[in-house]
């Protein structure tokens, strides 16, 4: 019976929508947060960094309080930016583990056992650079990463049609 209420309570709390929307740019640090309300003298993008993206500007931003809903999406925003930071601090290309994938999954045709795991390997590398690739369409080694993934998964069917084919003929 507990469940039942959970769900009703889950669903009713995530259907209504928010005044105010939040969009995390892709290659960029920074928040938009794209607003109607009337304090503002224009209602045009506010670019906002991670540190002062909280919900007490956010509550002056707006003139209201904060919903419970839009305190945890405040939550989750402000950790995926300063993931992104971070990673962006670091320097690391998001397209290196799509790159590292599809090599692997290559490379696992070499090693004598271990062609069945070119099917794993081959489709993270492709998920893994289409993500990447839908954020930045010009990222060289999300978009190699894929295309070694796609080669890979080619050379899997091609190997397990040999297969195939060589157990049908010794039967």
């Amino acid at each position: 019976m507990r469940y039942p209420v959970l769900l009703l309570i889950l669903l009713l709390t995530f259907h209504f929508n928010a005044s105010a929307s939040v969009i995390l740019p892709a290659a960029k640090t920074s928040v938009v947060i794209i607003t109607s309300k009337d304090s503002l003298s224009n209602p045009a993008n506010i670019v906002l960094n991670a540190d002062a993206f909280k919900s007490a500007n956010a509550r002056k931003l707006l003139g209201r309080k904060l919903t419970f809903k839009e305190k945890i999406s405040l939550a989750f925003l402000r950790k995926q930016i300063k993931k992104e930071e971070k990673r962006q601090a670091e320097g690391r290309d998001p397209g290196e583990g799509a790159f590292i994938w599809g090599l692997v999954s290559l490379l696992s045709f070499i090693v004598p056992g271990a062609g069945i795991l070119a099917l794993p390997f081959g489709i993270v590398a492709i998920t893994k650079g289409n993500r990447v690739l839908r954020m930045d369409p010009g990222n060289r080694k999300a978009r190699t990463g894929v295309t070694m993934g796609i080669i890979s998964l080619a050379l899997f069917l091609l190997a397990f049609i040999l297969v195939l084919i060589i157990v049908a003929n010794l039967a």
